[in-house]
């Protein structure tokens, strides 16, 4: 599990100074992600950056947020799964954090795309936060001949 939270950790500290060095005349140099901190952590710095400063607010996009918990999945290591996503796991404290920069006005949004059934975390979601607008749809990609949407019917659970 160590490894697995360090990998994540790099992951979001990589990213955070991918977006610190985009955005160089808003943040300056007054805050940047501590190699040795968790990601989580140092997301929570630049929030209360952005909150205190008064700067736009970001969208946050994850992109096949479930990969590794398929990979888990598939390879029969249950266990870890239901570790990463314990109440005291890092996964579940960097959720936490996204939906508290939600309330703060910091994060203007959250984009969670992934390829796992859907339907019953998207159920755990509205009870979690009912408040969420949390919608099911259906991408389908034709290769180079572009894509379609289809919103989920959430009574049928057909497209």
């Amino acid at each position: 599990m160590a490894v697995m939270e360090k990998s994540f950790d790099n992951t979001v500290n990589r990213t955070l100074r991918t977006l610190l060095g985009r955005h160089k005349k808003w943040f300056n140099g007054q805050v940047a992600p501590e190699p040795k901190e968790s990601g989580a952590s140092n997301l929570g710095n630049i929030l209360k950056f952005i909150q205190e400063k008064n700067l736009p607010s970001i969208y946050i996009i994850i992109d096949e947020y479930d990969n590794f918990a398929n990979q888990l999945i598939t390879g029969r290591k249950d266990h870890l799964y239901k570790q990463l996503m314990a109440d005291e796991g890092f996964l579940k404290t960097f959720f936490k954090l996204l939906k508290e920069g939600r309330k703060t006005g910091a994060i203007h949004n959250v984009f969670i795309t992934g390829t796992v059934l859907w339907t019953r975390m998207a159920e755990g979601l509205k009870q979690e936060y009912p408040e969420a607008d949390v919608s099911l749809h259906v991408i389908y990609c034709f290769g180079n001949q572009g894509y379609g949407v289809f919103h989920v019917d959430e009574k049928e659970k057909h497209c």
